[in-house]
């Protein structure tokens, strides 16, 4: 039946770009509107399913992806609450003018959106009652490369760890700089990409792993996911390369 829903909302318009959710979101379980100004988008909640509570894993999926896609979020935000992980995961927001943006050349259209981003992380925030245990950030595609950009320009505190999936920006001069600014970030970073991502992630990811071998990121891992015929096994493989990283940095 959840599976029919998610089908019949990838038909319809975008509830983020109309400024309108969906009625059919409130059929997803864990979902909750976030107040974003005058506006709502959509986030969706599960809560650690042990007695042990290990701390909270926000997932950003990538640019107008919904985080219930049959991508990397949806397998992560089902199966870490499993191992003690409280799962939030919100839409980012859809910028008005996104040819103008990957371009790079209009740094108004990028700062604007840039609060636009910070506006839904906040909101975020503060619609969380508690904060408990370790604070995780997982953000895929063009969300990584926005997000490694916020921490390093330190417009928020930094996470406890940071894990980017096939990060990459549609544009070269701003795909490079992606390497190093994460090479400023202090925090652990798993960076963790499918072997069948697209040209733009696939070309930073030996960027990456040299700037932070020369900046000697000690806490600084890089996985290849190898895909799977079935995207959901590809999704399992990866929540548990996931759950091994956060577990080796003594987070069980």
């Amino acid at each position: 039946m959840l599976r029919w829903i998610l089908l019949v909302m990838i038909t319809i318009s975008s509830s983020i770009q109309a400024q309108t959710i969906s009625p059919l979101w409130q059929q997803v379980p864990g979902y909750k509107p976030l107040d974003v100004g005058s506006t709502q988008e959509v986030s969706l909640w599960l809560n650690e399913r042990t007695a042990k509570k290990v701390g909270s894993i926000v997932l950003l999926p990538d640019w107008g992806n919904r985080p219930t896609d049959d991508d990397a979020i949806e397998p992560l935000r089902q199966q870490l609450p499993n191992w003690g992980w409280q799962t939030i995961a919100i839409t980012p927001p859809q910028p008005a003018k996104r040819d103008v943006l990957v371009e790079g050349k209009d740094t108004q259209a990028i700062d604007d959106y840039q609060k636009q981003l910070l506006a839904s992380l906040d909101a975020l925030n503060k619609a969380r009652s508690e904060q408990f245990g370790y604070q995780v950030v997982v953000a895929q595609g063009a969300m990584a490369a926005w997000v490694i950009r916020i921490y390093a320009q330190r417009q928020r505190p930094l996470p406890d760890a940071l894990v980017i999936i096939d990060s990459y920006y549609p544009n070269l001069a701003l795909n490079k700089a992606i390497a190093s600014e994460l090479a400023q970030l202090t925090c652990p970073v798993y960076d963790l990409y499918f072997r069948d991502a697209n040209n733009w992630a696939l070309s930073g990811v030996e960027t990456r792993r040299i700037a932070m071998q020369r900046a000697q990121k000690s806490d600084y891992r890089q996985s290849e996911i190898q895909s799977a015929p079935y995207l959901a096994v590809s999704g399992n493989l990866l929540a548990k390369r996931l759950y091994g990283w956060l577990s080796s940095l003594g987070w069980n």
